[in-house]
């Protein structure tokens, strides 16, 4: 799949001018020097840092994640959950990447790791590239499994031959891709059954392909005009 690097570059070049327009206005007002003062290249190192980190958490986390922190004064725990809840809807309005990264960080619970789903394909939706990047950087295991997962279920809307890729090129066998792999060969079925025939056959043996020959038996019997006989494993 193409993921494209450009927006590395154009970082890269925000990076170097934040940094430089930052160490200007600092020798526009010396300040008296002290031992322990850092070097010309220290601070260097700490302006860019500090732009990295903006860039990568987002100037929007602490406005919200104060207001998330205020509600701890609210009189019951049912107002302060939909409160927070409330917040938290309008935070991913503005900027979904940051109410995901929040929730990652702070979030606890099933309610919380729903949301955390919901804002991460908000995420996709604006910035495809952004959050597949986010997604390949994670460690091996289910969060990531699902992050391509729904990755993968945004892409089969405009492309399911793209999206049934993705399951083979960047998801580990497991429930999560099995799951997301039978709503690809189901969505693409209802569009071109014979293509989505085709792939799965495709499938290694194994339940996993057994269970999408039989999802594409279903649909064959549901339109059997368009082919002439159910598929055999």
């Amino acid at each position: 799949m193409l993921k494209p690097r450009s927006a590395v570059l154009v970082i890269g070049s925000v990076l170097v001018a934040s940094a430089a327009w930052t160490l200007r206005d600092s020798a526009r007002a010396p300040v008296p020097q002290k031992a322990s003062e850092p070097s010309p290249a220290s601070r260097q190192n700490q302006t860019i840092s500090v732009v990295q980190t903006a860039m990568t958490e987002s100037a929007e986390i602490p406005v919200f994640a104060k207001a998330i922190e205020e509600l701890g004064e609210m009189p019951t725990t049912e107002d302060r959950q939909a409160a927070r809840t409330n917040t938290l809807s309008a935070w991913a309005e503005t900027d979904p990447r940051a109410a995901f990264l929040y929730l990652t960080r702070h979030g606890s619970g099933q309610a919380d790791t729903y949301l955390s789903h919901v804002y991460f394909r908000q995420w996709a939706a604006r910035d495809f590239t952004a959050a597949f990047d986010h997604a390949e950087r994670q460690p091996t295991g289910a969060p990531r499994e699902e992050l391509f997962g729904a990755l993968a279920l945004l892409v089969v809307r405009a492309n399911p031959a793209e999206a049934a890729a993705m399951t083979e090129q960047d998801m580990r066998p497991g429930p999560v891709r099995t799951e997301t792999a039978i709503s690809i060969l189901h969505q693409w079925a209802l569009a071109d059954l014979e293509r989505a025939a085709s792939w799965a056959t495709t499938f290694p043996e194994g339940p996993e392909r057994e269970r999408a020959l039989r999802e594409i038996d279903g649909l064959v019997a549901s339109f059997p005009i368009q082919t002439s006989a159910p598929l055999k494993p």
